[in-house]
């Protein structure tokens, strides 16, 4: 029984968003289901207020709604945990490959919600940290999509060696390097010739950027392996974007371990019909004759 919902919204807010919203809790209040936004104090005005935490309170909400595209959805999920309500991803941008439901039908699918047995999905959420050479802790972040190691200037090299499982899988000098998510593998990765993970693979794809060699290649490989990323005889200092929506340098004398986040899986409410196959060729023309 869904009594209350927890509105997670875009950072921007514009007239015609607006006006989605206002519907939305017109609609909401006619059904007498509680609701409160997440990441904002005011919609009548420019945002006052924008969650930047990690971590968010959300136990007390019977379902989650993220309202905005991929971007906004990707940045719920990286701050829940599994003991967090499952999230209706709704989508109102451009792309739209992530998010399982359409702006065009958003009312109808929520009814279904309200009265019918939920959907679900799991999603694995993935740990990034940054130590120090004596093992301290500096950084400690979630991310669902991917971690992207990439050079602070602009025409320069920069030098990254991987390990896994403290295996060394190889040095590389190119433009930076992507640690995907089957999730994420149709994001950054694809664009860098990665492969198309399937959702329910349990895995990660290595991705090279513009590797400066022939024979660096995409690997993929148990999502419980544990990374290890580290800057290797070079002058550049490496950048880590996670998600595309959080960024850090990491220094001469630190080091990157990812692996599973102990905060788990994360629910997902599905769309019956959206399969992944169409969607594959509906948003990116795989296949299409």
């Amino acid at each position: 029984m869904i009594n209350k919902i927890g509105i997670y919204l875009r950072p921007s807010l514009d007239a015609t968003f607006k006006s989605i919203l206002k519907n939305l809790t017109s609609w909401l209040d006619a059904r007498s289901v509680e609701y409160s936004y997440i990441n904002y104090e005011s919609i009548d005005t420019s945002p006052t207020y924008y969650i930047e935490n990690e971590e968010i309170d959300v136990n007390q909400y019977d379902m989650l709604l993220s309202l905005g595209g991929d971007g906004t959805l990707i940045s719920l999920l990286r701050k829940l945990n599994s003991k967090s309500p499952p999230v209706f991803g709704a989508n109102l941008g451009t792309l739209g490959f992530t998010t399982e439901f359409s702006k065009h039908s958003l009312f109808e699918d929520l009814e279904k919600c309200f009265n019918e047995p939920l959907k679900l999905k799991k999603v694995q959420l993935y740990n990034a940290k940054i130590k120090t050479k004596k093992n301290e802790l500096i950084y400690s972040r979630n991310f669902v999509n991917d971690a992207v190691f990439s050079k602070k200037d602009i025409s320069r090299l920069i030098f990254l060696s991987l390990e896994a499982n403290n295996d060394h899988i190889y040095n590389i000098r190119g433009d930076g390097l992507i640690i995907s998510t089957p999730l994420g593998s149709t994001a950054y990765s694809l664009a860098a010739h990665g492969p198309i993970i399937y959702p329910d693979v349990p895995s990660l794809v290595i991705t090279p950027i513009c590797p400066h060699s022939l024979t660096h290649r995409p690997i993929v490989i148990p999502n419980n392996f544990n990374l290890k990323i580290e800057g290797h005889k070079t002058q550049n200092k490496p950048i880590m974007t996670l998600d595309g929506q959080s960024a850090i340098q990491i220094e001469k004398n630190q080091f990157v371990e990812i692996s599973k986040a102990k905060t788990g899986q994360i629910k997902i409410i599905t769309n019956p019909e959206k399969e992944y196959f169409h969607t594959l060729k509906t948003k990116f023309t795989l296949g299409r004759k």
